[in-house]
């Protein structure tokens, strides 16, 4: 698995690498943490660990074990259920926005998605496909919303790399497709087509997340 930038990015903060580690499970759900362990890994002291664990706590992303460090949040059908049906809502609002408000410049920056770079492996997709739909909340017009779905969005990484974990070859031609037609119906000003396409994105990728959830290794 390649890294992701922020492990190769000498200034990215601990914060940073180890959110990566958790949302690319190079660190799996349900794992038991350390802080001292992590020290070590990212050749710092604690403090920054310590502050760290304190936003990816408030994040729900870990959660700490009493007298025996942290815990990776395992995923949960529930979780997965809620998330997702609060995506489709941030989402398909933020297309609504973008088709009323997104300027020339937008579409075009949009527009570099709709053919992909090959993708090598599972961690590059889920990547590119996490800056695909970051990119449709940053051009929705409004800023508050495109921050918060930035962030929410964010956090579907994992989901992304367990679903696609979980497929027999790696071909993301149909996903492409999928960003492809969200794209052209924003293009063409049809809110009515680019939430259908959007929402219809959303569930197959809930369906995918929820089956990947039967393997004893993801649900801890």
């Amino acid at each position: 698995m390649r890294p992701s930038a922020n492990q190769n990015n000498p200034d990215a903060t601990v914060y940073d690498r180890l959110r990566d580690d958790i949302l690319f499970c190079r660190i799996p759900p349900g794992a038991q943490i350390f802080e001292q362990d992590l020290a070590n890994r990212f050749g710092t002291s604690k403090s920054p660990v310590r502050e760290a664990l304190l936003r990816l706590r408030q994040q729900g992303l870990v959660t700490v074990k009493a007298r025996s460090g942290y815990r990776v949040t395992p995923m949960s059908a529930t979780q997965v259920n809620e998330m997702y049906e609060m995506r489709v809502m941030y989402e398909t609002t933020c297309v609504a926005l973008a088709i009323e408000h997104a300027s020339e410049q937008n579409l075009d920056r949009l527009d570099g998605f709709r053919t992909p770079p090959e993708c090598a492996d599972i961690a590059d997709w889920t990547a590119l496909n996490r800056n695909f739909h970051m990119e449709l909340a940053a051009i929705c017009g409004n800023q508050q919303l495109a921050r918060t779905a930035s962030e929410f969005i964010a956090q579907f990484a994992r989901f992304t790399y367990v679903s696609m974990t979980r497929l027999r070859r790696l071909r993301v031609d149909k996903f492409a497709d999928d960003h492809a037609a969200i794209i052209q119906a924003i293009r063409d000003r049809d809110r009515r087509r680019a939430q259908s396409v959007l929402k219809a994105h959303i569930e197959a990728s809930r369906r995918r997340t929820l089956d990947a959830l039967s393997s004893p290794p993801i649900v801890i």
